[in-house]
């Protein structure tokens, strides 16, 4: 379990995209043992199970996997905690939360909603958040999240996790989703101080630049990840072409 206080740093491990092929999951299951997780963070389409009540073999694989990989040296089992993204929903974007019943039923959230914030100790906070899969961005999502970082803005460390990312690396810049991302979140980690927003989705890595009011600056935010886990990898943006990506690349990844 985590300390409740910060004795110590705590140790997050990041991805999404999880399983696409369960031998590379679990290779990189592995790595994230090895390095001692104090919890894993998914951001998104975990078993790919796209909301179906059949998919309960492609669930049983995914909880096999974290079961059996997870596991320290020392015998320690690391918790998960997820956001949701559109392979866990029939119909992936603005759907009930009925279409995404094994996710809603393993990843609990109040009244179904998709969204939820942990405080790690009295320093760390972490947000799972809904990209419009079983709650949409704007409206109700926005102002709880307004609301929720306002309230935590004597943290020093503010982190989010979703799946659909605001600055894509591999998908246009001008998708809706994104634009979303941009247009409702991105202010607000802004004007609370989140430090890094781990976002997944599309099959690369991905590292910006500090980003503030949709341009570089040093006192933005980091955005990372791109959610390559344990999926087959795709092609990345150029970086020369595309000024929200310092660096970018065709690989499976976890982030520490």
């Amino acid at each position: 379990t985590l300390p409740r206080t910060a004795t110590r740093p705590i140790r997050i491990a990041c991805g999404g995209d999880t399983m696409h092929n369960k031998k590379l999951f679990a290779k990189t299951l592995e790595q994230v043992a090895k390095v001692d997780a104090d919890l894993v963070a998914f951001g998104g389409d975990l078993a790919y199970g796209n909301g179906a009540p059949t998919a309960a073999p492609k669930w049983i694989d995914w909880c096999d996997a974290v079961t059996e990989q997870l596991v320290t040296e020392s015998g320690r089992r690391i918790p998960v905690v997820c956001a949701i993204g559109n392979h866990e929903v029939k119909g992936g974007y603005a759907q009930r939360p009925d279409k995404a019943p094994f996710y809603h039923a393993l990843f609990p959230s109040p009244g179904e909603r998709g969204y939820d914030v942990l405080d790690l100790n009295e320093d760390t906070s972490l947000f799972l958040l809904n990209t419009g899969h079983t709650a949409p961005i704007g409206g109700a999502q926005t102002t709880w999240l307004d609301r929720e970082l306002g309230a935590r803005t004597d943290r020093p460390h503010l982190f989010a996790i979703y799946h659909v990312p605001g600055w894509p690396s591999h998908r246009v810049y001008s998708g809706p989703l994104s634009a979303g991302v941009r247009k409702h979140w991105s202010p607000l980690f802004e004007k609370h101080g989140l430090d890094v927003a781990f976002e997944n989705h599309e099959h690369t890595y991905k590292r910006s630049p500090r980003i503030k009011a949709a341009r570089v600056d040093p006192e933005g935010v980091v955005y990372l990840g791109d959610g390559a886990v344990g999926v087959n990898v795709r092609v990345v943006k150029s970086t020369v072409s595309s000024w929200w990506l310092e660096y970018a690349a065709s690989v499976n990844h976890f982030i520490l």
